[in-house]
């Protein structure tokens, strides 16, 4: 198993609805150099990877939360582009029903590409749904609290059972073909009978696990429980506490308030707002005292906001 040592969120659009000098349309990369993920794409998205430095070859999946316009209309520049370039490579696209004839009403108007679309269809469901699991990624989603059918995303890094201690393997002969899988936790044998267990060779981890969970737009939904452990938690935070809630979750949206009630609920270790409103021109409007108050750990993203996680030291 490959293991990927950091994992970088870039935030290439934050805003909701419409942009605004400040915020783009929604859209996050998500990579650990292995995998290249776009959470969402919103209008002009391919500019935003221009200005990180980020190629459109390199682009391996892209999951829609759902169907409204500021998170899908990114979607049929980004391709004309790939396909403009002579990408080659598998994409892989992920969203609810609907997408599919999206995308196929997206390709009706450009060239053909050269490279495979890999699209798959997820009907939201109020329970965990396993999507995809590729080498150590595992990407998993469950339905958010919207207004039209929407899925919330769940990536999940499974991480080495502890740090290796190859003086060790050496000193008990074992062969390097199977260090990779004492440190990813599984029990050897050796030609000689002898069974090699995992910790004999390891400093294990108190932590097997990294995952960000990204909600797109939703109402509070206790679904966000069902997910287990949640390191960092990218809840929408479109209105700012004072706001009417019932209004608020009416239209399927959260208010800062109620993204870091949630984070606290789910005991997240780090809670980033996006999908801010353009009516709001400071963080002081959503990130009150109250807010601060009940989850401390919280920050608002700012287009081009890259944060990197060094998986070591995560779980350390």
């Amino acid at each position: 198993m490959r293991f990927c040592k950091r994992v970088s969120l870039i935030f290439l659009g934050t805003s909701a609805g419409t942009p605004s000098k400040e915020r783009a349309l929604p859209s996050i990369l998500v990579t650990d150099n292995v995998h290249y993920i776009l959470l969402d794409v919103g209008e002009g998205v391919q500019y935003r990877l221009l200005d990180v430095g980020i190629s459109v070859h390199k682009i391996t999946h892209i999951l829609i939360t759902h169907l409204h316009g500021d998170h899908v209309f990114g979607l049929p520049g980004l391709l004309a582009s790939m396909i403009l370039l002579d990408r080659r490579k598998e994409l892989t696209i992920i969203g609810p029903s609907a997408i599919r004839n999206f995308v196929e009403n997206i390709l009706q108007f450009l060239a053909k590409p050269q490279f495979s679309i890999k699209v798959i269809e997820v009907e939201p469901r109020d329970e965990v749904l396993e999507i995809i699991c590729h080498e150590n990624l595992c990407i998993k989603c469950i339905s958010a609290n919207h207004t039209t059918p929407s899925l919330m995303y769940v990536l999940t890094w499974k991480l080495p059972y502890g740090k290796f201690l190859p003086e060790k393997a050496r000193e008990l002969n074992i062969p390097r073909t199977l260090w990779s899988k004492l440190q990813s936790g599984e029990v050897v044998t050796l030609s000689n009978g002898r069974v090699i267990r995992p910790e004999e060779v390891t400093i294990p981890y108190r932590k097997r696990e990294f995952t960000i969970v990204y909600t797109g737009d939703t109402a509070p939904t206790d679904n966000l429980l069902k997910i287990g452990n949640i390191d960092v938690l990218i809840h929408e935070a479109t209105f700012k506490p004072e706001e009417d809630a019932k209004n608020v979750w009416f239209q399927g949206h959260s208010r800062s308030i109620d993204a870091a009630l949630m984070a606290r609920k789910v005991n997240a270790k780090l809670l980033i707002l996006t999908h801010i409103s353009t009516r709001y021109r400071s963080d002081e409007e959503l990130l009150t005292s109250e807010v601060v108050k009940i989850f401390p750990n919280t920050m608002i993203a700012k287009d081009l906001l890259k944060i990197n996680f060094t998986l070591n030291t995560v779980i350390d």
